[in-house]
């Protein structure tokens, strides 16, 4: 969306030699409106982690691997964990509710998804912590295999 606002300012400044005004930017004012609107949301997410995370305390000083590269993240337990899946699922639900309202359209895209992307990478790493946790998945994000046979 950010991207269509810029281009329109650049095609009017190579047409016209200036920056178009206020009244000039009318014919794409909807998605100005649909620009606000996704910041809003995103501000509204942002906040909501923020406050989550501060009344969790889930933050301390240790950190453990989860197999995604060599990043590291919070040492968090199982029932805190879950308290921010199901929080980050909410609001990603709410998006994808707005988004739909918004668009008329389902979420199809990693473009359409963009405003709100740290919140999935966060909710498929929280999940592996999860299943890592829970013993599904190993330290490589594999599932291990109970009685698995080698040669």
């Amino acid at each position: 969306m950010k991207k269509q606002l810029i281009a329109y300012d650049q095609r009017f400044q190579r047409t016209h030699g200036r920056n178009p005004t206020r009244e000039e930017k009318e014919p794409i004012r909807g998605k100005y409106i649909k620009y606000h609107a996704i910041k809003r949301h995103i501000a509204v997410y942002d906040n909501r982690i923020l406050q989550m995370a501060a009344s969790t305390g889930r933050i301390s000083g240790r950190t453990e691997s989860t197999g995604l590269g060599n990043a590291t993240y919070p040492s968090e337990d199982l029932v805190v964990l879950k308290k921010e899946q199901r929080a980050l699922n909410k609001l990603i639900y709410s998006y994808q509710t707005s988004f739909f309202d918004l668009n008329k359209r389902e979420v199809d895209s990693y473009a359409d998804i963009q405003p709100v992307v740290g919140h999935y990478h966060r909710y498929r790493i929280v999940k592996e912590l999860i299943m890592m946790k829970k013993g599904i998945l190993d330290a490589k994000g594999y599932i291990p295999l109970a009685g698995a046979y080698t040669y």
